[in-house]
């Protein structure tokens, strides 16, 4: 093996950027000499090895600053060290788990929305008891609103000027109880629900009733469980949609 090598080889041999060989050389991680005449870094066998190991922690994402200590750490401290990233990895891979379940069911929404365009009007029962109004001034709320959007419901009353957002809890006096199943044995009908992004109108549910009156439907509620938002051509939020159907 020829010495010294250039940065081009180092690069070529150990599958790592010229500008990372750099920048670990200018934040002191290695021991280079520099040729005489042309004053470029020079990487000796001896070099080779060690930037080996610094190439190890990178792949195990050990922060700069911990590769900085590395030539002075005894052997508890390095293990301190790798006990405190390994610690740091777990917390990332519970965080993209957590991305990932959320992605999922995400998609999950969105599948559930295209089955409901495809099928809609079709009977079946609400997945909630009771409806509170949102309480806007409660961190909690807000904590659970974003956390499990299914949770954030839509409401309308026929002949209201415009709808409510609600969740299935109560979570203080400002939260006030909309509704409440009272029959077990209450119909509903489902249908995919568009509404105006962040501003939701009478007009939006308008539809809806007179399609279910034409069905020989008569609804006084329609509810939403909130799915997604997207463009259609315009900005909507999409709901699984339910309409309260009235005895006849």
């Amino acid at each position: 093996m020829k010495q010294p090598l250039s940065i081009g080889e180092i690069s070529k041999l150990l599958n790592v950027p010229k500008s990372t060989l750099r920048y670990w050389d200018s934040e002191g991680l290695i021991d280079l000499n520099r040729n005489d005449g042309n004053k470029y870094r020079e990487y000796s066998r001896h070099t080779l090895v060690g930037l080996s190991d610094l190439v190890y922690y990178r792949s195990i994402n050990m922060p700069i600053k911990e590769m900085k200590r590395l030539k002075e750490v005894n052997p508890l401290q390095l293990k301190e060290i790798l006990n405190e990233l390994g610690n740091n990895i777990n917390e990332e891979i519970n965080r993209l788990l957590h991305s990932k379940l959320e992605l999922e069911n995400r998609i999950q929404n969105m599948e559930c929305y295209l089955q409901l365009v495809q099928n809609p009007y079709q009977h079946e029962k609400v997945d909630f008891e009771k409806l509170y109004s949102f309480d806007y001034n409660s961190p909690k709320a807000w904590a659970d609103c974003i956390n499990d959007q299914y949770e954030n419901i839509i409401y309308y009353e026929k002949g209201s000027k415009a709808p409510e957002i609600c969740m299935t809890k109560s979570y203080s006096k400002e939260s006030q109880l909309l509704w409440e199943s009272k029959d077990e044995n209450q119909s509903y009908i489902t249908f995919p629900l568009a509404v105006q992004y962040g501003n939701p109108l009478a007009l939006d549910f308008a539809p809806h009733f007179n399609q279910l009156s034409t069905m020989g439907y008569e609804a006084k509620h329609i509810f939403g469980r909130y799915l997604f938002s997207a463009y259609d051509e315009r900005h909507c939020d999409f709901y699984k949609g339910y309409a309260e159907i009235l005895s006849s």
